[in-house]
């Protein structure tokens, strides 16, 4: 990791979560690429929160050993891959792991390091454990919600300055430091909505002043709408069901079922590569577990899963009545 990369990952972590007991995460080049602190500030709200939806969406069911599931997840949202073993404590267990190789003729490595943040590694064959994937490709979430959040911070921010400029849409030339001074201090007070009122006349200033109007236009509108549909291609990565509030009541049966189809493939993304470990660990160490989607949804009248089948698929209500049974709208 670059000392630049580094210095954004303690500066997310600590300028606006300032507790302790956080875990590490990595927000990588969509961070750095963020100009001021205030899109900074906004970008850790959205980031933050999607990939709290992202490690909350998978139920792993019958982990032996008392495995905490936030754990797998928070690993494999952050760091892509992790593993189920029990070759560095004889019990099982779930870490993080390195992949060393060499590879074989399907990209799988040969040689696993297991580690722990306590301090505890040991290399180990791949087949003494069972490596876990985020996805087919490895890669972890957090990196693509990263540039969703870096969106919808910049919308913020751009959200503010312009419903700030429109506020205050002219600027006033001053002749001296005094007169630049009297004007600021009643900006503060203007820009807290306070009235403001300055006998110009009275002292004198009348024919001193300037200003400048600044004609800015009125752009929040098309931010929120922008930032809007930034949440709604990120809760579509996810494969969390968020049909907008505006197209809901005109959604045709070709939008509803596509719109579905997509929500099922981005489920899939993460919860093939998850299923895959549950069955080869229940094979390799006799287990029981498995993993599914947390979040059920209502397609239509008493149908409700993670997984549709087609006839489900042909009998979904498009009008629009239970599209947000599982508690997940358009709005921000």
């Amino acid at each position: 990791m670059s000392r630049k990369k580094s210095n954004a990952v303690r500066q997310l972590q600590n300028e606006q979560f300032p507790f302790e007991n956080k875990m590490p995460i990595n927000a990588g080049h969509a961070y750095d690429s963020l100009n001021n602190d205030l899109e900074r500030y906004y970008f850790n709200h959205y980031f933050y929160m999607l990939l709290s939806y992202a490690i909350n969406m998978f139920e792993w069911k019958n982990l032996p050993n008392d495995i905490p599931d936030k754990f797998i997840e928070y690993n494999l949202c952050t760091i892509g891959y992790g593993a189920f073993s029990k070759a560095m404590m004889n019990e099982p267990i779930f870490t993080r792991c390195t992949l060393i190789g060499p590879w074989n003729m399907y990209w799988e490595p040969e040689n696993v390091t297991l580690y722990t943040q306590n301090g505890f590694n040991r290399t180990v064959k791949s087949d003494q454990c069972v490596i876990t994937y985020n996805n087919y490709l490895r890669q972890p979430t957090a990196d693509w919600l990263a540039t969703y959040a870096r969106r919808m911070a910049q919308a913020e921010a751009f959200i503010q300055v312009n419903f700030n400029s429109c506020k205050t849409p002219v600027i006033i030339k001053a002749a001296n430091a005094n007169q630049r001074l009297t004007l600021e201090n009643a900006y503060a007070k203007y820009t807290g909505n306070c009235p403001v009122i300055i006998d110009i006349d009275n002292m004198g200033l009348s024919d001193q002043f300037e200003a400048i109007n600044l004609g800015v236009p009125f752009l929040v509108p098309d931010a929120n709408a922008y930032k809007r549909q930034t949440w709604d291609e990120a809760m579509l990565f996810l494969g969390i069901q968020n049909v907008s509030t505006e197209k809901r009541e005109r959604m045709i049966t070709q939008e509803a079922q596509g719109n579905m189809q997509q929500i099922e493939i981005s489920r899939s993304v993460m919860l093939n590569a998850r299923k895959d470990a549950c069955a080869k660990a229940n094979e390799k160490f006799g287990w029981n577990m498995d993993v599914d989607f947390r979040i059920l949804t209502m397609y239509s009248d008493n149908v409700f899963g993670t997984q549709l089948t087609e006839d489900e698929i042909r009998e979904v209500d498009v009008n629009g009545n239970n599209n947000d049974a599982n508690g997940f709208g358009g709005n921000l």
